[in-house]
């Protein structure tokens, strides 16, 4: 019987602590005034690159097009960082906002829950986004620090951007008014965690087990 519970006991132990999860994600973003998504490797030795904004001042709904955010669906494994990698005009204002769904949780930008790296690599309007090698490079060498500009979403300049938490802010490494350059391109970067069983269904499975474990008992 105690050798059935050690093993029983040991599969458990393992299935909640080395299981990976691959987790769909459910991103909405958009930025004054550009930006590319990406997700990875803590050390940047794999990146993925997903998506970016217009090139340019154009944009089916005017200059920029930050009014109406991009979508996009992706998935990461457990431990992946999320990237952005974010640039402006050097004029008036800029900063990014967006959240990342993943089903069980939400991850929106704000101060606390993303870190910024300036990379002094300076990007134009035009400027394609960075390449997943050369974002790779400058994230192996990047030195993090907290994100301490932000401002709530729904404020001037930007207004409210449909699709997008109310709890979302607008963020940024350096101030966001009046327009700089400052550092820039701006890599910022979060991690996705794993879904954290819920303790109901953790009880369940463990009754699970003691009954399993009760009928071999009674065989025996």
């Amino acid at each position: 019987m105690k050798r059935i519970l050690l093993i029983l006991c040991s599969f458990l132990f393992i299935l909640t602590s080395s299981t990976t999860f691959a987790l769909t994600i459910d991103a909405t973003v958009t930025a004054d005034n550009h930006y590319g998504l990406y997700f990875g490797s803590g050390d940047g030795s794999s990146i993925t690159f997903v998506g970016r904004n217009e090139t340019a001042t154009g944009g089916s709904a005017g200059t920029y097009n930050w009014s109406v955010a991009e979508i996009y669906n992706f998935n990461a494994n457990e431990g992946d960082y999320i990237y952005i990698a974010a640039w402006s005009d050097d004029s008036v204002a800029q900063g990014w906002i967006g959240q990342f769904l993943t089903g069980t949780s939400s991850i929106l930008s704000n101060t606390s829950e993303w870190e910024v790296a300036l990379t002094f690599q300076d990007l134009g309007t035009n400027s394609p986004a960075p390449t997943e090698a050369s974002l790779g490079s400058e994230i192996a060498t990047a030195i993090w620090n907290p994100v301490t500009n932000s401002i709530d979403h729904g404020s001037s300049p930007w207004g409210w951007v449909a699709g997008i938490s109310s709890d979302a802010d607008w963020i940024w490494g350096s101030s966001l008014t009046p327009g700089s350059n400052y550092g820039e391109y701006q890599i910022f970067r979060t991690q996705v965690n794993a879904p954290v069983p819920e303790p109901a269904t953790m009880m369940l499975f463990g009754i699970g087990l003691l009954g399993l474990a009760g009928v071999s008992r009674r065989k025996k």
